[in-house]
């Protein structure tokens, strides 16, 4: 049985503030974070079929009860980075389309052995189009962003290769649509955000939004957790596990002791997370090295088109 983040309603926002004059932040906040989009889509289409006549009554009361406290709810979701396009520079009109879809997981997503189409869109019952197999999001937002000459457009979009697509909406009464082969869920847009985690800057939004959170590692070109990219590089995991691994050492020290060195082996998933962790050399098998080991399984790293990547990286408690 899939476990559920608890998704409870901390506000709602009325039917006629979609695109209202607040900002995104206000509906931010009387909207609950969605973790898990998995969870939800599971909540929302499962059908408590498998197992014998108790697992299956379990697996319906907690479809049920999750299913009660998401209906009508607002929820702040993160989306597929292509969500957000920056299109070829044109030399004629010296300028690059930017465009926002709402699409928060338009390529499907695994969910008990089905895929999922999920998405937004502003019309209630709009019928979900296709395109080589990728749902085709609603466009919320076009526009244009001038450039001298090509290198300087190439340089913007690389500067924004990572950046966070970020949705608040609302839960209709009937959000699952089927349609031939193909399965979804649709949700209500109410307002959306697109920012650069380098500096917080803010790309595209309706409505008005301030600055989204900084995530430093992004100007150094590592995409966000939960983001794809072709192979995980040692010199990205060393990036990203660093701050934990060293926060880590310090407590974890400070509670078991311990000094020596070894190297700390890991084995990460196609969808980033850290499923083995484990320090070899002096340190092996002591409280302070499950401490640490523990601690990194926690962080989390972009995705990977590799079934699962190992990396090694020293260790040295002085």
């Amino acid at each position: 049985m899939r476990s559920l983040v608890i998704l409870s309603v901390l506000g709602l926002v009325p039917a006629t503030s979609a695109f209202a004059d607040d900002s995104f932040e206000t509906l931010a906040q009387s909207a609950q974070r969605v973790k898990r989009v998995d969870d939800l889509v599971w909540a929302l289409t499962a059908k408590c079929d498998a197992g014998n006549d108790t697992q299956q009554r379990q697996c319906r009361r907690l479809r049920d009860a999750r299913a009660t406290e998401v209906k009508g709810a607002t929820l702040l979701i993160e989306a597929d980075h292509d969500a957000f396009t920056v299109g070829a520079w044109s030399s004629t009109k010296k300028s690059s389309p930017l465009s926002v879809t709402a699409c928060i997981r338009c390529k499907g997503i695994d969910v008990d052995g089905k895929s999922w189409f999920v998405a937004g869109t502003r019309e209630t019952n709009q019928p979900p189009r296709f395109q080589a197999g990728k749902q085709v999001g609603a466009t919320l937002e076009e526009s244009t962003k001038t450039f001298a000459d090509s290198a300087s457009a190439k340089k913007f979009a690389d500067s924004v290769a990572t950046a966070k697509v970020q949705f608040v909406v609302r839960v209709p009464a009937a959000p699952v649509w089927t349609d031939s082969n193909k399965q979804g869920i649709a949700f209500e847009v109410l307002a959306y955000r697109v920012y650069s985690p380098c500096d917080g800057g803010v790309l595209m939004a309706k409505p008005k939004s301030g600055p989204g959170d900084v995530d430093k590692r992004a100007c150094a070109g590592i995409p966000a957790a939960g983001q794809e990219v072709e192979q995980l590089t040692p010199a990205m995991i060393k990036e990203v596990i660093t701050p934990t691994l060293e926060a880590a050492k310090s407590a974890c020290v400070a509670k078991h002791g311990g000094k020596g060195s070894g190297k700390l082996k890991l084995q990460i998933a196609p969808d980033g997370r850290i499923t083995e962790s484990h320090i070899e050399g002096e340190l092996a098998d002591t409280d302070t090295a499950r401490c640490i080991e523990a601690a990194i399984r926690n962080v989390g790293l972009p995705k990977s088109k590799k079934p699962k990547t190992n990396c090694v990286v020293p260790i040295n408690l002085q």
